[in-house]
């Protein structure tokens, strides 16, 4: 049971840092009153920031523990100055979201601004209730526990525990695994319960913020059709799930990297670029980039597909505006997911090798 409530408040610790982090960075764009949830934007923004400690630990085979209390003391002091930044700037309100228009049947609104967030609080339950336990999961629990009981981070295999003889950056790259096992660390929470529990309510959280954001930029900020299509990204899921369906990574494998791929990184930049093709507000792009920075952090699986649905989306804002510059800033937002690419192949090809 301690470990359930510590989890549960690991959770709503999460929200919080990432609600302050991505109001201070839509605050600081000039995006004050862009209808987008805060913390989505500081998820991104977040693991943008714990790659640039990660990655240079992790290649240098750092201790874990040096990790921990290094990151500890960067994210007290980036909270200490969102904060300032925060009460210096000025403005009115800067952590709530511009009102949105509450549709044309007004007793529709109001049934469904209570019963849909109800319905996704218990979906949320009923999803970390779902205990799915795949290869890959079982690969991430083993990395964990691999870090808080040798001090080492991917010098051992996750599932057999064999000691490696180099890193393997298909897995070592992205700091997934490690952040989630900080709280564990000094929380004394087993990585099974923050798997199981954890990281899969947090991301069916973050899942489901996107989806309402994106129905308010694609019904003209009519929160009643937003709730509405929430609620049928549910229904979906639930109701037509398969384990050949996009669905499986929402409903089993939302504890894995992958499923966050999938539910979090790729849905977030498909709505910037929605926004961006609506002209839906300034520095759009640059918190295009932002996302993308992260985006390799959250999961490794956006080191090629982030650039795809960039190169994709880019295309088409080019086209309506019939101007080549929409393509030149997907390949800058593309960046940093294709030096994660490089480094991998120059990995794969043994012309860059961390040895253990």
């Amino acid at each position: 049971m301690y470990e359930l409530i510590m989890t549960m408040g690991v959770i709503l610790l999460y929200m919080l840092v990432f609600k302050l982090i991505g109001t201070s960075v839509l605050v600081l764009l000039g995006q004050k009153k862009l209808c987008i949830h805060r913390e989505t934007v500081g998820f991104f923004v977040y693991f943008a920031i714990f790659q640039a400690v990660y990655v240079p630990m992790v290649l240098l085979r750092a201790r874990f523990h040096l990790l921990a209390y290094g990151w500890l003391l960067a994210l007290v002091i980036l909270v200490l100055v969102c904060a300032v930044y925060l009460v210096t700037s000025g403005g009115r309100s800067p952590f709530f979201m511009p009102k949105a228009e509450a549709g044309t049947d007004g007793r529709l609104f109001v049934f469904v601004r209570w019963a849909v967030p109800a319905c996704c609080a218990l979906f949320i339950v009923f999803l970390v209730l779902q205990q799915y336990l795949g290869w890959d999961t079982a690969f991430y629990m083993g990395n964990m526990n691999e870090a808080i009981y040798t001090d080492t981070m991917y010098f051992y295999n996750g599932n057999d525990g064999t000691l490696m003889n180099r890193l393997d950056l298909r897995y070592a790259l992205s700091g997934f695994s490690m952040q989630f096992t900080i709280p564990c660390y000094f929380l004394s929470i087993s990585p099974t319960v923050m798997c199981y529990y954890g990281i899969r309510g947090l991301g069916a959280i973050l899942a489901i913020l996107i989806v309402y954001d994106f129905g308010m930029a694609l019904f003209e900020k009519n929160a009643t059709h937003a709730y509405l299509l929430t609620a049928a990204f549910l229904a979906i899921n639930l109701l037509f799930f398969s384990y050949s369906s996009t669905s499986l990574f929402f409903m089993r494998r939302m504890n894995e990297a992958k499923g966050y791929c999938a539910n979090v990184v790729l849905p977030m930049v498909a709505l910037i670029l929605l926004l961006i093709y609506k002209k839906r507000g300034r520095h759009l792009w640059a918190l295009l980039f932002l996302i993308c920075l992260g985006s390799v952090g959250a999961s490794m699986s956006s080191m090629m597909l982030v650039p795809a649905l960039l190169g994709l989306g880019s295309v088409l804002i080019a086209v309506k505006e019939h101007r080549l510059r929409p393509v030149f800033y997907g390949i800058v937002c593309a960046l940093p997911n294709l030096c994660y690419v490089a480094l991998y192949i120059l990995n794969l090809k043994k012309v860059l090798v961390f040895k253990i």
